[in-house]
C-alpha cells in the first residue's frame, strides 16, 4: 500500500525501493508487482525489467502479472506491437487485471490510435472503478485529440477520486494553458510541485517547471518566469528549449545581451533550431537599433 502511495505521487524511486525490499523478503509477494513493474518503466530501467520479466515467466507462466511484465519490457523499448500482444495475453489469463488493460491502451496512445486507446481505458475503468488512473488516461486522450471540454470533465472526476497525484494537476495545468487561462494553469503547475518530490536535481519535474515558466511569461511575470526556467535548467541542463525560452523572456524584458547569450547557448545544443536562430537575429537587430554606431 505504501508503494502505491509513492507511485501515485510520482515518487517512483521510493516506490521501487519499497517494492524491491518487499520482494527481496518474499519473492511470492505478487501484490506489489504492478507497482514494482510500473515504477521500473517510469524510471527507464530496461535491464532490470528484462530480468524481472524473464524470472516471472519462468516461475509463473500462468500468471497474468508475468506476461504483464513482458509487455512492460516491450513497451519501455518502444516495441508497441509486441507489448500489445503480451498485455493482451495477460488479460486473457485474468480479464479483471486492470494494469494490463491500461498498458494495452498505452500502446495505442503512443501510436496516436485514440479510439483503441479509449476502448482499453474504458475497460480498465470498469474493472478498476476505485482507481483514478483510467479516467485520467481517458481525459489525457481526449485532451490530445482536442476535445478539451470532455477532457476537463474526466480530470474533474479524477481529482474527486485522488487529489494528491501530481500528474492529475499537471494535466489540468496543460489543459488550462490550452484554454489560455494562464493564471489557473500556473496554479495547477504550482500544485504539482507542492505535491511532488522535493528534489532540486530530479528530472521528473523539469517539464512542469518549464510549463510554469511559460505561464508566468504569458502573464508578463518575467522574473517569476526566469526563476521557473532556471530551476528547470538545473534539472536538465542540456535542454535547448529551456535556453531559448529563458532567452526569449530576457528579450521581452529588454535585456538583449543576456538574450543573445542564451540564444547562442541554445543553438550550441540544437544548431538546426530555426526558431532560435530567428530569435537570435531579432535580438541582434534590436541591440543594433538600441545602440546605433
Amino acid at each position: 500500500a505504501l508503494a502505491e502511495v509513492h507511485y501515485a505521487r510520482s515518487d517512483f524511486q521510493r516506490c521501487l525501493a519499497q517494492t524491491s525490499a518487499v520482494l527481496e523478503q518474499d519473492p511470492f509477494a505478487h501484490g506489489c508487482l504492478p507497482a514494482h513493474l510500473s515504477a521500473l518503466v517510469e524510471l527507464g530501467k530496461v535491464r532490470e525489467l528484462f530480468i524481472e520479466a524473464h524470472r516471472l515467466v519462468e516461475a509463473f507462466p500462468q500468471s497474468a502479472k508475468s506476461w504483464y511484465a513482458v509487455g512492460c519490457y516491450y513497451f519501455l523499448t518502444r516495441k508497441f506491437e509486441l507489448a500489445r500482444r503480451f498485455f493482451l495475453k495477460s488479460t486473457s489469463l485474468d480479464e479483471y487485471f486492470a494494469p494490463a488493460w491500461l498498458g494495452y491502451g498505452h500502446t495505442f496512445a503512443e501510436q496516436d490510435e485514440s479510439d483503441q486507446a479509449l476502448a482499453a481505458y474504458r475497460t480498465a475503468a470498469r474493472f478498476f472503478s476505485g482507481s483514478h488512473l483510467p479516467p485520467l488516461c481517458i481525459g489525457m486522450e481526449y485532451a490530445k485529440t482536442g476535445n478539451l471540454q470532455v477532457a476537463d470533465q474526466f480530470f474533474t472526476h479524477t481529482i474527486s477520486v485522488c487529489s494528491r497525484d501530481p500528474l492529475v494537476y499537471n494535466e489540468i495545468g496543460a489543459l488550462r494553458f490550452l484554454q489560455q487561462d494562464f493564471h489557473e494553469a500556473a496554479r495547477a503547475f504550482t500544485r504539482v510541485l507542492e505535491l511532488g518530490v522535493k528534489d532540486d536535481f530530479s528530472v521528473t519535474w523539469e517539464p512542469t517547471l518549464f510549463n510554469l515558466g511559460h505561464c508566468y511569461r504569458k502573464m508578463q511575470r518575467f522574473d517569476d518566469a526566469i526563476d521557473a526556467y532556471s530551476k528547470a535548467m538545473r534539472r536538465s541542463p542540456r535542454n535547448a528549449s529551456t535556453y531559448t525560452a529563458l532567452g526569449f523572456t530576457h528579450h521581452l524584458k529588454g535585456d538583449l545581451d543576456m538574450a543573445v547569450t542564451l540564444y547562442h547557448k541554445a543553438l550550441g545544443l540544437a544548431e538546426d533550431d530555426a526558431l532560435t536562430a530567428e530569435m537570435l537575429q531579432r535580438a541582434l537587430r534590436d541591440a543594433c537599433e538600441q545602440s546605433p554606431l
